[in-house]
């Protein structure tokens, strides 16, 4: 099976802000070409739901693997990015930067090598030590204007790692949905759920929209990130997100939050 960290080396990972990676040509082409022609239509991913402008929708591993008519293609990339396997990749590439970002990582569950690994909406932490999820997700169409589907802001405290692969469209001739990340200008603080205010931020780099490209991060709470606004298409955003998530929160946010004075003087500022 072609993982998504297969052809990575440790030298290759950025160390900050946060730890992370880009991978250009992740996949084998033929591979990447063939999940895209596969690609599930639009009404599978939302459910049929009514939809607007730029709206985020996922496809979990457990609805994809419980789907029989999702390609064979699909199906083994699902299946081997919930596996232990997989979790297994992470840890050789990953396993340092996890301790030096949490030094009690290993401590509070057990040894990160002996976690046992499943499958989010299916597992659960009662056996299950992380819980992994492989999601074919969109972005909808953008209409009337340019929008961004999610400005910076960080993920949730309990998930430990997160990655997406680009699948775009060739005949996507859209500007923007460039995955970009962020360093705190000081002390960040938070509003809202996990987003941070622009004046707290600078961004430091923008990996392009571009088809076969792989991204994947440590979620800390300095793992701030976001997508540049896209212009107006017919066409949706489309990607394959890992996710792996632990039973309690890596970080305590309330110690970023935003304070009373400062609501206040973002109110006056803006």
């Amino acid at each position: 099976m072609h993982s998504l960290l297969g052809r990575i080396t440790s030298a290759q990972i950025h160390k900050a802000p946060f730890p992370y990676v880009v991978i250009p040509n992740a996949l084998d082409p033929d591979l990447c070409d063939a999940l895209l022609r596969s690609f599930p239509p639009l009404s599978a991913i939302t459910g049929g739901e009514p939809y607007v402008s730029n709206q985020r929708f996922s496809y979990t591993a457990a609805e994809a693997l419980d789907n029989a008519s999702l390609s064979r293609e699909w199906r083994d990339m699902v299946s081997y990015h919930v596996s232990q396997s997989f979790f297994g990749e992470v840890l050789s590439r990953f396993k340092e930067h996890m301790q030096a970002q949490y030094p009690n990582i290993s401590g509070h569950i057990g040894g990160v090598d002996s976690w046992r690994v499943g499958m989010r909406n299916k597992d659960t932490f009662t056996d299950r030590d992380i819980l992994l999820d492989a999601q074919i997700s969109i972005n909808t169409p953008v209409v009337d204007r340019a929008s961004s589907v999610k400005i910076s802001h960080i993920d949730n405290e309990r998930e430990l790692f997160a990655g997406l692969l680009y699948l775009r469209d060739p005949r996507d001739d859209s500007q923007g949905g460039d995955l970009e990340i962020y360093r705190a200008k000081r002390q960040p603080r938070f509003h809202g759920p996990r987003l941070i205010a622009n004046r707290f931020v600078e961004k430091i780099t923008s990996i392009p929209y571009t088809h076969n490209t792989f991204v994947f991060f440590l979620n800390t709470p300095h793992a701030i990130h976001g997508v540049s606004p896209r212009s107006v298409t017919r066409f949706p955003r489309l990607l394959f997100n890992v996710i792996g998530e632990v039973r309690d929160p890596l970080f305590d946010i309330r110690a970023y939050r935003e304070s009373f004075l400062d609501k206040i003087i973002r109110h006056v500022w803006h």
